[in-house]
């Protein structure tokens, strides 16, 4: 039954090949497919995690991908369907506090029982605030661009989230 786990760890692997090998200069294509990319390693890890139940280092993996993420999306809200300007000390911001909250993964979990419940660490409880705030950010930015878009961007960003 885990196997199914694979599914989506193949099919974004798929959909990242595919979008980054049609442009991949396009800032937007390299985005989404590094996006698609975490979503399936997450998946993967996810799968890896429930054949090693009582090992701390397959439930601390489980958290590397969901650590980047929020700023990746958040991100690719500013540049899908077109730019948006924003100040180079928000980008700053936003890269600074996802890169040091990613580089804080070893510390997820603090023990795993032999049942395999986990006991979450501290940078657990900073990561949902991190990713609430960031994942607000997101959606306002996507609501801007839509009430600001024309008749194809407005498709384009139903079939992103639609697709999310």
């Amino acid at each position: 039954m885990h196997y199914l786990l694979l599914l989506p760890f193949f099919a974004n692997v798929i959909v990242a090949i595919f979008i980054f090998g049609k442009n991949p200069r396009n800032t937007t294509h390299c985005f989404f497919a590094l996006i698609s990319l975490c979503l399936g390693l997450w998946s993967f890890t996810l799968f890896l995690r429930t054949y090693f139940l009582e090992n701390i280092f397959f439930y601390k993996i489980v958290f590397i991908t969901p650590f980047i993420l929020p700023t990746l999306f958040l991100h690719f809200s500013y540049i899908f369907p077109r730019k948006i300007k924003y100040s180079p000390l928000w980008r700053r911001v936003y890269w600074l506090t996802g890169t040091v909250i990613f580089l804080m993964w070893p510390w997820s979990v603090q023990y795993v029982d032999q049942f395999g419940h986990r006991k979450d660490g501290l940078i657990t409880k900073i990561f949902v605030v991190y990713m609430v705030v960031f994942t607000l950010n997101t959606i306002k930015n996507f609501w801007q661009q839509h009430k600001e878009a024309n008749k194809i961007e407005k498709n384009q960003l139903k079939f992103f989230l639609s697709g999310f």
